[in-house]
């Protein structure tokens, strides 16, 4: 799982613990049976049952896609897998169940798909109305919960329109996520095809002053010779490369099962454990336990080091714990890196080679056309014309890609800050009901009898639902703001390396800059106000505390790559964040995504990006 997903999964994390406690909330007297306050559980219904994976899913593939595909032949190769996910679903479909028999409501009902051809097909011919029908639950629900929260007296009614505005917000960012993706690609596209045609422009312009073949003839083998000498270093390239790949994969393959068996060792010692009573079984147990503790430690550190490089033998600095400092140790490329290394390469030979081959070919026609040499500028200007051609239709998908995707980073911006409005609003309404059941009380029930009072009086979770909740948005906007901030970089970069090439780019420089400081500032807002929100719930019950850590050390790491020249100290807050999170619960199955980013930070040396 790459960095971004572990953030994205923190986030939601965060406000789904939040989003929880949102059914308890005690509605007044006044407004328990309000049309605000029906709508509100009707849109809450509604959002229990949409499902957010769908729309992401028909991004990525569409129904005629998945109707052309051989079902059969997929079902065949992925057997284990079909298995493994109806057994998650089985499961998804009992929670579900039990989570609407605690709260007085309909069971939900769904079916667990079979892995069958004929299963398989009928899901096929359904996906499309499927994708409707969830659609149409989501914008019914949102339209109920914006009715719901203009009454801003019934508690919880906009922590639901919240909810609605959040995961409107995450779904536009998985949108902007996909087209960001794409995006990468057309760009590796487009500088290819300028590549192509800046070569093939420049010869047909060369050529077209010579008259003289034997120059032309000189000047195409003096170009094979030059990319036959890069075909071979790049081919010496590739063969270190594969064998250093090779290498590595093997490395990685002992080391795994070393992990497992020591993993398996681990289990075992847990298993036979100690004699209550018994100090010398007990030291016994305790000493095999921690040096085989420390022996998986020290392996899926050397797992983590070889598959994601880092430095082996390093160690931080005393001096300097703070900065995060390294010394010692030996650098060392992790096989992904060795394989994104080897596929350039590889790709670059093949580039070489047909580069090669072409000029070959045309060095032969030249040669054998004789006088024919205005012949061949013509066709290498056809050729040229032609690349253009095709590289303008693909700068023009590029400015597509981007402009969807900047509406698609602006629509998740905005309905971040709807969720963190509808939160704060939330939050507003319980404030007056506590504020009202204590001048109840202190008016009509000095003696604390009545049990509605109490219970919401005494509830040391009621005040902080909705502000953990807003700074969840806040923490989510910051995010979107921060990706917009390195696609305009990234963007920015990109046209750099085009116009080298010699193909300008139509940026506005003046919108482009302006979008680059609005985002960061935007990022840099956000991120103070989530951290002071979090701040603030952090101070809450002991019980739930790491919560609002776990996303104060996000939005540290995010920091991070915000201010490159104080990252160092910012990712060090996020890794003391995290060890004061997983302390004592790092076998949490909930907080996996929190180890896997506290481990990516340690092996980074707590610096690193």
């Amino acid at each position: 799982m790459n960095r971004s997903a572990l953030l994205g999964l923190i986030i939601l994390g965060g406000v789904a613990a939040a989003a929880l406690f949102v059914p308890s909330l005690f509605p007044t007297p006044a407004t328990a049976n309000s049309p605000a306050a029906r709508d509100a559980e009707l849109a809450r219904r509604q959002l229990h049952r949409y499902s957010p994976e769908l729309p992401h899913l028909a991004d990525l593939v569409s129904e005629e896609q998945l109707k052309q595909a051989d079902l059969q032949a997929l079902i065949e190769k992925y057997q284990e897998t079909f298995a493994q996910a109806q057994q998650q679903m089985r499961e998804a479909q009992q929670a579900a169940k039990s989570r609407d028999q605690k709260a007085g409501i309909t069971d939900s009902k769904y079916d667990v798909p079979n892995s069958t051809g004929a299963a398989m097909k009928s899901a096929v011919d359904g996906f499309g109305k499927l994708v409707q029908l969830n659609e149409k639950l989501y914008k019914d629900a949102m339209s109920l919960a914006k009715n719901a929260a203009q009454n801003k007296q019934v508690v919880g009614a906009s922590n639901v329109l919240g909810i609605a505005e959040y995961t409107h917000a995450v779904q536009a960012q998985l949108k902007a996520d996909d087209l960001r993706t794409q995006l990468d690609r057309q760009y590796s596209d487009v500088l290819a095809a300028a590549s192509d045609w800046a070569v093939t422009n420049a010869l047909a312009e060369r050529y077209a002053v010579e008259s003289d073949v034997s120059k032309t003839v000189e000047a195409l083998k003096a170009d094979i010779a030059n990319v036959t000498a890069q075909h071979a270093e790049t081919a010496a390239k590739v063969a270190e490369l594969s064998k250093l790949t090779a290498d590595r994969e093997q490395q990685l393959t002992g080391l795994r099962g070393d992990l497992a068996k020591s993993r398996e060792a681990l289990a075992k010692i847990e298993q036979a454990g100690f004699k209550p009573g018994d100090d010398a079984s007990f030291a016994a147990y305790r000493d095999q336990y921690l040096k085989e503790t420390e022996n998986a430690r020290a392996l899926q550190e050397q797992e983590q080091t070889l598959s994601e490089g880092g430095q082996s033998g390093a160690a931080l600095d005393e001096d300097a714990m703070i900065e995060g400092e390294l010394v010692g140790g030996d650098a060392v490329i992790g096989l992904s890196e060795l394989s994104r290394r080897l596929e350039i390469a590889k790709e670059r030979e093949a580039r070489l080679a047909k580069s090669k081959e072409s000029l070959s070919a045309h060095a032969a026609f030249v040669e054998q056309a004789g006088g024919g040499a205005k012949k061949l500028n013509q066709d290498i200007a056809a050729q040229a014309s032609k690349l253009r051609g095709d590289l303008d239709a693909k700068l023009k998908k590029l400015d597509e890609i981007v402009e969807a995707a900047s509406g698609a980073a602006e629509e998740a911006a905005k309905a971040a800050d709807a969720a963190g409005r509808a939160f704060r609003d939330g939050q507003s309404a319980v404030d007056n009901m506590i504020g009202d059941a204590r001048r109840t009380q202190q008016e009509l029930d000095p003696n604390r009898q009545n049990e509605r009072l109490k219970r919401v009086l005494d509830d040391q979770f009621l005040p902080q639902i909705a502000a953990s909740a807003e700074a969840a948005a806040k923490l989510l906007a910051a995010r979107i703001h921060l990706q917009r901030y390195s696609a305009a970089q990234r963007h920015e970069a990109y046209a750099a390396q085009l116009e080298q090439i010699g193909v300008k780019v139509a940026i506005d420089k003046e919108k482009q800059t302006a979008q680059l400081e609005g985002s960061r500032d935007a990022a840099a807002k956000a991120l103070d106000e989530a951290t002071a929100g979090f701040e603030r719930v952090s101070k809450g019950p002991g019980s739930v505390a790491w919560i609002p850590q776990s996303s104060m050390a996000i939005a540290h790491y995010l920091r991070a790559q915000l201010d490159p020249s104080q990252a160092a100290a910012h990712r060090a807050r996020a890794l003391e964040d995290l060890t004061k999170v997983l302390e004592k619960r790092e076998q949490a199955a909930a907080l996996a995504a929190q180890v896997r980013l506290r481990d990516h930070i340690t092996a980074q040396g707590g610096g690193g990006e």
